[in-house]
């Protein structure tokens, strides 16, 4: 029996490997078509260069820690991916970009075999869980928006969160959930929410399903029952996921301060346009119905547009599913499907609140529905395969599919791909004249239904690769092509010659007046600049705002360049400009040097890492200035907020108003840079004075001066300031993120919880809380 299922579920395997050869054909052979890697705004802007400096990171100091090279300074696990950490940790920095496609294809057959094992521990044969796996491995969400890091291994993590909870209630066995919750967080602190109200609506539908009116008693305690194991896996991790939330929060585009959080609970109150309803409802058939990016109507992309689709048959047989030939579970699970179907699709708010925040895009949200309808579907495949079909219910089915396909190109011509269609329409026919000579031969059932399974894997892997090629080949091929050449410029070289030039652990930045891997490129290159896209905290978004930088886009995550702003530079101790045309170039820098047609231009006005200064200023009194004077001030005196002036004051430091500001005030002081986290600096001050440090205010820096702990002030709107006295000061400071001790000791009582509870399920046993399937 063992012996069969395994021979089974590598039948699955080896078919879904074959659609990703066919998938990632055009990548191998040396076309790179695939869109997945010529994204190139998002591959290189983001998740490339994250990898890189993950990879790198965790290479030289075995961490995830601080790093300069994201913008002027920030956290770098803010967003962790569980697959993409792997391939940081085990292949070095310079395979990133090629290992990416390998993880794309890795997150495609874990997302299947897991969604394979579920129909199988739920109680459906061989041929309907293989055709469940395939449809949701082959989804529109993950051949589009699953190729984004965290959301392809979200689609994976969803499939072993279903077979974890039906294993756990089924025989009682929890190490499956643990695994899952080491899964969600090592993928990050945003996760725990998409999980955890996966995981409640889902034991609410299924206590639906089995109980009807007793639904809400068997969800709690199957929720109770699940919730426990599931809470220790994340806690096995609360080393990366304390630190994450503690950031996360941090984040204005998290934390409600940009307009990326606002608007939720109206949205929750007001209906669709009849058009996106209908863009929504032709979306099911195929993700590729509208064309490329440019061709949907009102959705922010083409990667974030609703893409429900999970293949022809589950949608002939939903209706089905919702009549009574099938068992009452599928039956109750199949109506309330459609009933949340019909209230996502109508109230656009619900679509943010499944995604936790208000977003323009349909993100994670697009894959609940699509597991929705893939669910009621399958069982109901599973149980006509055994016990016949309805011709009625067969050709209503199809008719539901088609007519509706067809109406959308009659309506809309210019929009709706008319190749996408014909698909549609001739595979529903296919489908629907197998399934009716089931239902008339009914001895043929076994051989007619591996037919069924054959069309269904022809159909995903049709639908997952051409059209999505089809979409803008060429441009997709010279957006990659023009990224690559970009960053294998010569910018590596000009940072080579910079460091020769500078001692061993001087302080300095580095900006650019062009673009090598659009915002991110300083996490690849490896130089400490100032832009950057990426999850910022406060202290940085404050910094952009207090002097009115303005950003490339509004989102929050966005800090821009400050090559126009002179004052910001020296702040920041940007020292060397680079530029390849010699425009742009800031006053006060000078041309020392080229090479290989890269410019370095030198400001000898720079400042160190530090400034001192014996006199500060109300913040609040400088934000009524215009920006280019509050900029001339940073280098005279300090911007201290109202509630720690007292402080400041009681320890010797005069405050002065803006007009009393002289401009021989303050004096550089020197930082040593030891890593990305750990600096330190040795200061003569002749009065007591404000070290303005050129890096941002954060929580995770321990200030110690002449070995004693003090605290940091933020100053200048969002910098690290610190009080000295007057004297000679040796400085230390030392990040470490805020949460991971005590996530460390959080992680070791739970392996000692767990170690205990298994000792005593081996003493006593384990049984089954639940043990009924669905179907």
């Amino acid at each position: 029996m063992n012996k069969a299922l395994s021979v089974r579920g590598l039948v699955f395997v080896v078919a879904l490997g074959a659609v990703l050869l066919f998938l990632l054909r055009d990548y191998f052979s040396g076309n790179h078509a695939f869109a997945f890697h010529d994204i190139g705004n998002d591959t290189f802007v983001s998740y490339f260069a994250d990898q890189v400096l993950l990879s790198r990171e965790l290479h030289q100091a075995l961490s995830i820690s601080w790093s300069f090279s994201i913008g002027a300074g920030a956290y770098l696990g803010t967003f962790t991916d569980v697959i993409a950490l792997a391939g940081a940790a085990l292949f070095p920095p310079d395979m990133q970009l090629s290992l990416r496609v390998y993880e794309f294809a890795l997150r495609v057959l874990l997302s299947g075999g897991f969604m394979y094992l579920y129909f199988r521990r739920i109680g459906t044969g061989f041929i309907a869980a293989c055709v469940g796996g395939w449809a949701y491995a082959l989804s529109g969400y993950m051949v589009t928006n699953g190729q984004w890091d965290d959301q392809g291994t979200m689609v994976a993590i969803l499939a072993i969160l279903l077979y974890s909870i039906e294993v756990c209630l089924a025989t009682g066995a929890r190490s499956w959930l643990v695994f899952c919750g080491v899964c969600v967080g090592v993928a990050g602190s945003y996760n725990i929410y998409l999980v955890a109200f996966s995981a409640t609506g889902y034991l609410l539908v299924r206590a639906v399903a089995m109980d009807g009116r007793r639904f809400l008693s068997t969800a709690m305690t199957s929720g109770w029952y699940c919730a426990i194991p599931l809470s220790m896996g994340l806690l096995l991790t609360a080393p990366i996921l304390f630190p994450s939330i503690y950031y996360l929060f941090d984040s204005p585009r998290v934390a409600g301060q940009s307009a990326e959080s606002s608007g939720l609970v109206r949205e929750l109150f007001v209906t669709t346009s009849v058009s996106q309803i209908g863009v929504q409802l032709v979306s099911f058939f195929h993700k590729d119905i509208f064309g490329g990016a440019l061709a949907w109507r009102g959705i922010i992309n083409w990667f974030e547009a609703p893409t429900f689709y999970v293949g022809v048959l589950p949608l002939i047989l939903f209706p089905s599913a919702l009549s009574k030939r099938v068992p009452k579970s599928v039956r109750r699970l199949a109506w309330v499907s459609l009933v949340f179907i019909a209230v996502y699709i109508a109230i656009p708010g619900v679509k943010y609140v499944v995604y936790a925040f208000q977003h323009g895009g349909y993100r994670y949200s697009t894959l609940l529905v699509s597991l929705l309808v893939l669910v009621p579907s399958i069982l109901a495949l599973s149980y006509n395969l055994k016990h016949g079909f309805k011709v009625s219910w067969i050709l209503f089915g199809g008719v539901c599919v088609a007519a509706p396909a067809l109406a959308a190109l009659l309506l809309k011509p210019g929009i709706v791909d008319a190749h996408v269609v014909h698909r549609v329409v001739c595979f529903s026919a296919i489908y629907v004249a197998l399934l009716l000579v089931i239902r008339w031969v009914p001895k043929f059932a076994l051989p007619i239904g591996l037919l069924i399974a054959c069309a269904c894997i022809v159909e995903l892997a049709l639908s997952a690769g051409p059209d999505l090629n089809v979409r803008t080949p060429a441009v997709s091929y010279a957006v990659q092509v023009a990224n690559k050449a970009n960053y294998w410029d010569a910018t590596g070289e000009a940072l080579s010659a910079i460091n020769a030039e500078e001692s061993s652990g001087d302080f300095f930045r580095v900006e650019k007046t062009y673009d090598s891997v659009f915002l991110n490129d300083a996490m690849v290159q490896g130089y400490r600049g100032i832009k950057t896209y990426f999850l910022t905290g406060k202290s940085l978004n404050d910094l952009n705002a207090g002097f009115d930088v303005a950003r490339p886009f509004p989102a929050a995550n966005y800090i821009s360049s400050y090559i126009d702003r002179v004052g910001l530079l020296q702040l920041l101790s940007v020292k060397y400009v680079l530029s390849k045309d010699g425009k742009g170039i800031p006053e006060g820098f000078g041309f020392w040097k080229s090479v290989d047609g890269i410019g370095i231009y030198r400001s000898d006005k720079a400042w160190t890492g530090l400034r001192l200064f014996d006199s500060v200023v109300r913040q609040d009194s400088v934000l009524v200035l215009p920006p280019r004077v509050r900029e001339e001030l940073t280098g005279r005196t300090a911007f201290v907020q109202d509630s720690y002036l007292p402080d400041v004051m009681a320890r010797g430091i005069r405050k002065v108003e803006p007009s009393e500001v002289s401009a021989s005030q303050g004096s550089d002081g020197q930082l040593s840079y030891l890593s990305d986290d750990a600096l330190r600096a040795k200061i003569l001050a002749n009065s007591a004075s404000v070290a303005v440090f050129s890096i941002p205010f954060d929580k995770g820096w321990t200030i110690r001066v002449n070995g004693r702990v003090v605290n940091a002030i933020p100053v200048d709107f969002g910098l690290l300031g610190v009080v000295l006295p007057k004297g000679v000061a040796l400085i230390d400071l030392n990040y470490s993120p805020p949460g991971r001790r005590i996530g460390w000791l959080a992680s070791f009582l739970t392996l000692l919880v767990l170690s205990a509870y298994e000792w005593a399920v081996r003493k006593r046993g384990r049984g089954a809380v639940i043990p009924p399937p669905i179907s």
